[in-house]
């Protein structure tokens, strides 16, 4: 009987096991049959459609063409800025010298920034700005964003770089506005520690703008400063008020990396004639080509709301 049973359910189990290979068969020929069709129908549903492009059979000569058209080229964009001697804009301190406005009444800021004219069209086109921060903090990336990027891609210094007085000047030769970073007690401080020139919360104001002097001695030739990614210290009015003092006399402008900065710094900036802005997009924050371009596709329906937007 033993015997009998055994062999029963045997043929049962070989049964159940034919069926389960014949139904996976039956399912993976009906994904390939099935899954382009659905892959293009989900494609279409998006909000921004997925446009496959392949220039291989397209004539080199004629994409040139198309190019130039645009005024653009394959080759990556690399337009020189204007050579103005920092000396005239910077003052000397016991912390080094620092970006005073020039004795003409020239701001840092203007001498500094990029001067894009517009070709005859462009002006009804929404703006998109695109800053790349900690430059210079790797040296091989450095060296990749000077090789890569447009010279309409400003950089941000960070301070901790081994030089950051001559990578500057490598990226304003090839075209590059300038900013420097300023390390800031974040919202993870202190387990997330910006560095021994970070400005605090908790320490005194001589400390912050004697560290913030530091810092903006390390380079020349920038239009402003940036705050720190996702800083705390901007929310403390009472912290970050002198270094808005600091900069309103240097004659430099702020960019603010908070997507939601506090509502009094625009204010300040207002009143003071401060040029100051706010990053609209933080377009790497998660590191993989799907999540990067949807940032890319938010950073350009913000520019076609706002007329204008910016990438970090």
């Amino acid at each position: 009987m033993k015997q009998k049973s055994g062999q029963f359910h045997l043929a049962y189990f070989l049964q159940g096991l034919g069926m389960c290979v014949l139904g996976f068969a039956a399912f993976c020929g009906w994904i390939a049959v099935m899954g382009p069709g659905l892959v293009d129908e989900r494609r279409g549903a998006l909000e921004s459609p997925v446009i496959d492009l392949d220039w291989s059979d397209y004539p080199r000569a004629r994409l040139e063409k198309l190019l130039a058209e645009k005024g653009a080229d394959l080759s990556v964009q690399k337009q020189p800025l204007r050579k103005i001697d920092p000396a005239g804009f910077l003052n000397t301190t016991p912390y080094g010298n620092i970006p005073k406005i020039s004795a003409d009444g020239t701001t840092p800021f203007d001498a500094f920034r990029r001067r894009d004219i517009p070709t005859p069209g462009e002006e009804e086109f929404a703006k998109i700005a695109i800053v790349m921060i900690d430059y210079c903090l790797s040296g091989q990336d450095s060296i990749l964003a000077l090789d890569k990027l447009s010279s309409n891609v400003a950089l941000g210094i960070n301070p901790y770089c081994a030089d950051p007085k001559d990578a500057g000047e490598n990226a304003r030769e090839l075209g590059h506005e300038l900013w420097m970073l300023v390390p800031m007690e974040g919202k993870g401080y202190p387990l997330d520690d910006s560095g021994p020139l970070s400005l605090l919360v908790k320490a005194s104001t001589e400390t912050n703008i004697a560290n913030a002097s530091r810092i903006m001695a390390m380079a020349t030739s920038y239009a402003g400063i940036i705050t720190h990614h996702e800083p705390a210290f901007t929310a403390s009015k009472e912290d970050f008020t002198p270094i808005l003092d600091m900069l309103d006399q240097q004659g430099l402008a702020l960019l603010e990396t908070n997507l939601v900065p506090p509502k009094y710094i625009e204010s300040y900036a207002r009143a003071a004639k401060l040029p100051y802005n706010q990053a609209h997009v933080h377009i790497d924050d998660v590191l993989n080509k799907y999540e990067m371009e949807l940032r890319f596709h938010e950073l350009e329906r913000t520019a076609l709301d706002r007329g204008a937007a910016i990438g970090l």
